[in-house]
């Protein structure tokens, strides 16, 4: 089923246009993405397909299909076009965050000639990498302590306003860290 999954976003990835891939472009890209966290995901979708295009990167979501449990999927298309793909299922605002930077990760960092599965390896030094770029890259790790001391959803919200990111990240955060 995961090759399904890989087939049917690589085939709508291949026919999005995107500019050549901008590694200084991405980077920058990934600041302007990160405030995007707050904003309802009617707002941003689009949006992020058209931003990621124009650094080289066909952004694809695509339904859970049964049996398809990972929740994204990086590879290169040509030396010039990567792709993320997103599974949207469980619709949490943490996971889908921090997927999509896990996802961006392996395309800043790792090799151009492998498929990156999010969670199909969770030992692999490659998804662990890509796991801490995206955990820091949210929420840095300074935060964690006051993070899993949290008693009240004011606090969650004060941390994510500090943070500029959405209170439902804090709150991933938080299970994790507890």
């Amino acid at each position: 089923m995961a090759f399904t999954y890989v087939a049917i976003g690589q085939k709508a990835a291949e026919e999005i246009v995107v500019n050549t891939y901008n590694r200084a472009g991405l980077k920058t890209l990934l600041h302007t993405v990160r405030a995007m966290t707050t904003d309802l995901p009617s707002d941003f979708c689009t949006r992020l397909q058209q931003m990621f295009a124009s650094v080289g990167i066909a952004l694809v979501y695509i339904q859970e299909l049964k049996g398809v449990h990972f929740n994204g999927v990086s590879k290169w298309l040509s030396p010039t076009k990567a792709m993320i793909i997103m599974n949207i299922r469980g619709k949490r605002e943490d996971r889908f965050w921090f997927s999509l930077f896990h996802e961006a990760a392996h395309i800043l960092l790792h090799s151009k000639k492998q498929i990156y599965i999010s969670d199909s390896t969770p030992d692999d030094e490659f998804e662990q990498e890509a796991d801490q770029f995206a955990a820091d890259f949210l929420i840095p790790e300074s935060f964690n302590a006051r993070i899993a001391s949290v008693q009240t959803q004011q606090e969650i919200i004060a941390i994510a306003h500090e943070l500029g990111i959405a209170p439902g990240i804090v709150v991933g955060r938080y299970h994790h860290l507890t």
